[in-house]
């Protein structure tokens, strides 16, 4: 798809339920938008992110995509002001704790934006 193109979820309940929806809805996104080599690393970027605000910032949280042309930028928001914290080695043993370890590896860049309301999460990909 050439072009500007924006798709936002807002007021998404932090629910692990809904996980797999949105993993639905994104994949549609990007059949509309021509965009299916990305589906697998959308995929799990999405999954990471929003688990991530499911389990830890425990607040309504907001999933967009943007499509520019040439890059793939996927957001989440929530209301939980503290930053991500990527741990650099975790234990064998851990049930979690490397989700923004993939999110670094699968995506081209990442960060994060506090703003007065939270935090974005953001991550780009290119085809």
């Amino acid at each position: 798809m050439d072009g500007f193109a924006r798709w936002v979820l807002p007021s998404i309940e932090p629910r692990p339920e809904r996980v797999p929806y949105l993993r639905r809805q994104v994949r549609r996104v990007l059949q509309l938008w021509h965009l299916e080599a990305l589906a697998w690393r959308v995929e799990l970027l999405v999954t990471e992110l929003t688990t991530n605000a499911v389990r830890h910032a425990r607040t309504l949280f907001t999933l967009s995509m943007t499509w520019d042309g040439s890059r793939l930028r996927i957001e989440v928001s929530d209301a939980q002001p503290g930053p991500p914290l990527p741990r650099d080695q975790p234990s064998p043993e851990a049930v979690g704790g490397r989700g923004l370890l993939l999110v670094e590896q699968i995506a081209d860049r990442w960060g994060y934006d506090p703003h007065e309301r939270g935090k974005t999460i953001w991550c780009d990909l290119t085809p």
